[in-house]
């Protein structure tokens, strides 16, 4: 059979999704089950033998496994780490940075890199310069290897000062070490990250080096799965900054894959408003463990370069500067603990709570019916009518007796009716998705009224409309295949591979030649190891700040620009955050991002373009009793694959769909465009 297949497949904490794409014909298919936390692969594996009689199967995968590993949720042996470090630098890992944000708390909570790291002091000193002043001598190499055929670590992470400008030091260190010890892997610093701060490189090349062993075996027993079932199969995998790399690059950089999943539903977000020519949206994103946003600008997405894992919460609100640095582009993505899976309490003082523990997958909510005894937002909402039980994907059921028996319990020690607790808890947990966004917006110097709230994953379009209306947005958007949204994101990603270029070097000091050299070179070696045939492009983005300053600023470099330009560009982005000018202060280009991007060739959005207007069947196919601003009121259910463009109601309704349900509130609009998003306006 000449065929071809995309498979997006997003392996989450709670669900699985995948969207199974055949461009010949145009069609998706839409999978959504539970994951298999002992065996996240299996799944995967499972969705592609549904294709297994295609010709060319291509697989796009995001998964959570590199941040449930971190975060302990997935039980494996971590693997030992020995790290190699400057004489008398050994205690940088524990030191950290001078952040106390509970200061006065006597008890103050420090995450700690989690695993086991052995430590070896070595007499090296690189200058900031990049002049080496000490190099290791033979007889501490050797003392190195003693130590390592005496530890046995399943990997040796490298981490020295100043390795970011002159890597010669941790190369010569790591051939030493690859000469003479057999089947041990090496990891240097410069290699994961090439930025400045000795604490923050450390932590990101050590979360590298501890997930390379497991990321590695994960990869090939699925890639080894897969050849089991399909032929010719292309396994590519999701990063943080919303691109696919292949297996290789994925296993050498690991901590790529941090946050790959949520970064796959923005970059959908994002496509989706250029087709819609929707300038400005917020990304809302609500599975069963958390909500996540992101603002985008102008079709773009917003990017950083510094991430957090470990991270302290207070109350459902993730605590910046509390976790474990990791220094990575990835894109901005404010994440609060609010899911579906998010369990209901009540405090000492009678008080309705929610989060941040989740019941996640196993065992779940308890209308799943799989072990879970205590009530989540997922129960809250089908015990208020807002799920339409009947209409689900797969072999998901839930029940609604076993909900009202988890609130029962908090019935019994409140005296309040059951929806008045359910109600009062989807309120709290809107509130706290409230401050995400405010985060991700407001202390980005955006407007959350000038956006579009676009709503997706299992239960973000549960509760979108009173979002908006808390935050005074008045255009919400559900895209088609809301529930399984991030995989379809993932069907139509670009393969971007980014690479940094260390300048560290005054303007003045450097011209235009020197530094597309440097760069072009790069991009070169990119294109040649990681790239195909497709239609590729490459661009360049230069990192600047004065000089002895600790915050660069990022703009675009082209081939044409001079250096006056650069000092203009980054002179106007400076402007614009700060407000003002520093005179007679020297300007330093740090580093060079290059981006070489090769563009999907498949725009799966259009593919949802819809040629008919009307449905011979009337979308309302029940009625339900849903608990709407406080009272039960009648309201019409309707199925969404009968609605048609151009289709429209008033609120209160239930859309009802496989892979989510949508709220329609009091007081709002619906209408179908040409695309069979769902656009839903504040009357």
């Amino acid at each position: 059979m000449n065929s071809r297949v995309i498979i997006g497949v997003d392996v989450g904490g709670t669900f699985t999704d995948a969207v199974i794409v055949r461009p010949e014909n145009h069609s998706i298919e839409i999978v959504k089950t539970l994951t298999n936390i002992h065996d996240p692969g299996n799944r995967i594996v499972e969705i592609v033998s549904r294709c297994s009689a295609a010709s060319n199967v291509r697989i796009y995968h995001a998964t959570t496994l590199t941040s449930n590993i971190l975060l302990g949720q997935i039980r494996l042996d971590l693997p030992k780490i020995l790290l190699v470090v400057n004489r008398g630098f050994r205690d940088i890992i524990y030191i950290g940075r001078q952040n106390r944000i509970e200061l006065y708390s006597l008890k103050p909570r420090r995450a700690k890199i989690p695993g086991t790291i052995e430590i070896f002091e070595i007499d090296e000193r690189t200058l900031p310069d990049g002049k080496v002043e000490v190099e290791p001598t033979l007889g501490e190499l050797n003392k190195l290897v003693e130590e390592i055929e005496k530890k046995r670590p399943d990997v040796v992470c490298i981490c020295l000062l100043n390795s970011y400008v002159n890597p010669s030091s941790e190369l010569r260190i790591k051939k030493f070490i690859k000469e003479r010890v057999s089947n041990i892997d090496v990891v240097c610093s410069h290699e994961i990250c090439t930025t400045r701060g000795e604490y923050e490189r450390f932590c990101t090349a050590l979360i590298s080096s501890l997930l390379r062993p497991l990321v590695r075996r994960y990869m090939n027993k699925l890639v080894e799965k897969l050849r089991s079932i399909v032929e010719n199969f292309q396994l590519s995998v999701a990063t943080s900054w919303g691109g696919l790399v292949n297996v290789h690059e994925s296993v050498r950089r690991p901590v790529i894959l941090l946050e790959s999943g949520p970064a796959a539903g923005v970059i959908a977000c994002s496509k989706l408003c250029s087709i819609i020519n929707m300038s400005r949206a917020i990304a809302f994103d609500m599975g069963g463990t958390t909500a996540k946003f992101s603002p985008i600008v102008d079709h773009e997405p917003l990017l950083r370069d510094e991430y957090e894992i470990a991270m302290g919460v207070h109350g459902c609100r993730i605590q910046r500067r509390t976790g474990i640095p990791i220094m990575i582009d990835m894109i901005d993505i404010v994440e609060v603990s609010a899911g579906g899976g998010t369990i209901i309490w009540i405090d000492e003082a009678g008080a309705v709570r929610v989060g941040p523990k989740s019941a996640g997958s196993d065992p779940g909510p308890a209308c799943y019916e799989r072990g879970g005894t205590d009530p989540t937002i997922t129960d809250a909402n089908l015990v208020l009518g807002r799920i339409f039980p009947k209409i689900m994907l797969g072999d998901l059921k839930v029940s609604r007796e076993a909900a009202l028996r988890a609130f029962n319990k908090l019935k019994d020690i409140t005296g309040r009716e059951v929806e008045e607790i359910a109600y009062d808890a989807i309120r709290k947990i809107n509130y706290e998705m409230c401050r995400g966004i405010r985060i991700a917006t407001v202390e980005r110097g955006l407007d959350p009224r000038d956006f579009t709230l676009v709503a997706y994953g299992g239960a973000g379009p549960l509760h979108a409309c009173e979002l908006a209306e808390y935050l005074d947005i008045r255009t919400v958007v559900v895209p088609e295949f809301s529930g399984v949204f991030t995989a379809l994101g993932l069907a139509c990603m670009d393969k971007i591979h980014r690479y940094d270029v260390p300048i560290f070097k005054k303007l003045n000091e450097i011209s235009i030649e020197y530094l597309m050299d440097k760069v072009l070179k790069e991009s070169e070696k990119i294109v040649k190891k990681n790239l195909g045939e497709g239609k590729i492009i490459v661009e360049y983005v230069a990192y600047m700040r004065y000089l002895d300053q600790d915050v660069e600023l990022s703009v675009r470099l082209s081939e044409n620009d001079t250096i006056d330009d650069l000092r203009r560009k980054f002179e106007e982005k400076y402007y614009e955050e700060y407000g003002y000018l520093l005179e007679n202060v020297d300007i330093e280009l740090t580093r060079v991002v290059t981006v070489v991007r090769e563009y999907s060739n498949i725009n799966i959005f259009r593919f949802l373009k819809s040629e008919h207007k009307e449905s011979h069947r009337d979308p309302i196919i029940d009625k339900a009793e849903v608990y709407v601003r406080g009272e039960w009121t009648c309201c019409p259910v309707i199925r969404r694959d009968l609605t048609y463009p151009g289709y429209s109601i008033a609120g209160p309704a239930v859309i009802a769909d496989p892979t989510c349900t949508i709220f329609l509130n009091d007081g709002w609009k619906l209408m179908v465009d040409d695309y069979r998003n769902i656009i839903m306006v504040r009357e």
